[in-house]
Formats: structure tokens, sequence, C-alpha cells
């Protein structure tokens, strides 16, 4: 009972700071020219800019209709289409600090990068608010805690977490390949689960490259930004969180390259993986569901169980 109650008021604190608190912070910090977008980046070249590289070429990819029961929602159906990427790249800014447990970064002109802050403004209005709580200011000031002359930041929104540290981090690993034979510093985000330090260890990442982002305030002299491997909220609002299929198969064929087929779990071939230890975003239903799966062969599996390696 009393953790149904404890649930139901952090559920409702989140909702009405989605609803509401965000929206003012955005208001407050992020309205006018305090942001700088993907489009502006490309097209506008700011004086901290100091080089520019595309890394491929762009992306064609056609999302058709897939099998539901009862009608796709609209969210699902909007993305129904042929989809451009446009060209992958990697931008080097100069000058840019980095402040909160989010790595926020900051532009000398007090503007705040989007590319390296996950694409979205409304990511950096929560930076925002976990920078504050840390006692940090999310704004650019004169004094740093360090300054680094190189490095990468991917220790920015939703890094420790599972699917975007696959979908939105680890694909510029990759466009590094496309920039320069040196192997830049990466800022990683402390206490990292073992998941994301595996998946280092497998794509070749040695640890001298790795940095430990603590939060505080740090000024990198050259920061190296590659792009996300999707489109943001400049350039394709609808897409979402529609990823580049080629960016996510480097990931997938780099890490399958370096498993030793020796460590496979041992299952069958019908394989549901259930969201249940996750405590959100679960199936309604779930035992009446998991019943029916069950009588069909289908065995109940939870990946997080197991090493990435057996993943």
């Amino acid at each position: 009972m009393l953790n149904s109650t404890v649930n139901k008021v952090v559920n409702s604190a989140h909702q009405f700071y989605t609803d509401h608190l965000r929206v003012l912070l955005a208001k407050q910090f992020l309205g006018g020219d305090r942001t700088l977008t993907r489009q502006e980046l490309l097209e506008d070249s700011p004086p901290y800019l100091k080089n520019f590289y595309f890394a491929d070429k762009n992306e064609i990819v056609t999302l058709t209709e897939p099998s539901s029961v009862g009608p796709l929602p609209n969210n699902i159906r909007e993305k129904i289409g042929e989809w451009t990427f446009d060209r992958p790249f990697v931008a080097i800014l100069q000058d840019i600090q980095l402040v909160g447990p989010d790595a926020l970064p900051i532009a000398p002109d007090g503007r705040y990068v989007l590319e390296a802050a996950d694409g979205s403004s409304r990511r950096v209005s929560d930076g925002l608010v976990r920078t504050l709580v840390a006692g940090d200011l999310p704004i650019r000031q004169g004094s740093v805690d360090r300054t680094l002359k190189t490095a990468v930041s991917l220790a920015g929104p939703w890094s420790k977490e599972f699917f975007h540290w696959f979908a939105d981090y680890l694909p510029r690993l990759r466009l590094l390949n496309w920039l320069e034979k040196s192997k830049p510093p990466l800022l990683l985000p402390a206490d990292p689960p073992k998941w994301l330090t595996d998946s280092l260890n497998l794509l070749g990442v040695s640890q001298d490259r790795r940095l430990s982002w603590t939060g505080g305030r740090t000024t990198v002299e050259r920061l190296i930004v590659p792009s996300l491997p999707r489109h943001t909220e400049s350039t394709a609002p609808k897409m979402g969180y529609v990823h580049s299929p080629r960016a996510l198969s480097w990931v997938a064929e780099e890490i399958r390259d370096a498993v030793d087929d020796n460590g496979r779990p041992n299952v069958g071939q019908r394989l549901y993986v259930s969201r249940s230890r996750q405590g959100t975003r679960t199936v309604l239903d779930q035992n009446i569901f998991y019943e029916i799966l069950t009588q069909h062969g289908f065995e109940i599996v939870h990946p997080e169980m197991w090493s990435l390696p057996e993943q």
C-alpha cells in the first residue's frame, strides 16, 4: 500500500515537471537564441567552429507499415514512408564548457550545443534541473574546475541507459574513424554499469582513453562532436527516435565480431524479451499473457540478467 502511494506521488511529480516545470525552464534558459541547433551548426558556422568534416553519404530509409492488432498509434503511423538521414558529420568546437551531471555543453556565446546534448531542448531542460540540484549554475562562467585540451563527450543525457547508450552514443565512435588516426579521450559517465564498460572493451577502446565525468565545470579547448545517428528536433521533429540503420548495424557488427560464440546462454528458439523486472512500461495482464506465450512454446527471458557478451 505504501509503495503504491509513493509510486503515485513520484509519477504525479514527474508528470508535473514534464507538463509544466520543464516548459518554464525552457522559456527562462532556452528562449530566443540560447541553443545551437544542428541546422545552425551546419549553416551559420559560428566563430568557435574550428573544423567540420562530413563522414559518409546520406542514407535513405523506407519505413513500411508494421502488422498490428487494431489501428496503429499516430506516433507510429506518422513515421511510415521514406526518410532521408543527412550525411553524418564531425564538428570540432573551440572553448566549450561542460557543466553539471549531464555535461551540458555551453559555447563561448552562451548557447547550449544541442548536438552534444542528445539533440533536444527537452534534454537540456532536464540537464538544467540536475545541474541546479548538484549546486552548479547551468550558465557559462569564468572559473572552471579543470581544463582539457581535447575530448569527446559521451557523458550526456541518458548515457547510462541501455538503449540510448547503444543507439545514441556508441555509433558516434564510428565517425571518429573518419576523422583522424589519433584516438581522442572519451568523457564517460561516472560509475558506469558493467554492460557499458563491456561495450567499450568489445569495441577496442583502451583504458587510457577513458575519462570519468563526475560533474562540476570543465573547459574543453577542442571538443569533438560526432553527429547523432538520427534526426534531431531541428531537422525532423516528427522523426522521433528512429535511428540510422547504417549506424546501428556498425555497432552490432563490431560487437558480434568481438564476441566468443562459446558464451551463448542456453535458451531455445522462441523467446519473449520481458520488461517485468524494470518496473516501467510493462505489459497489462502480464500473467495471463505469459500463460498464452508458454502454451505456444515461448520462453520468457530477462536479458538484463545476462552479461553483454551473452546478450
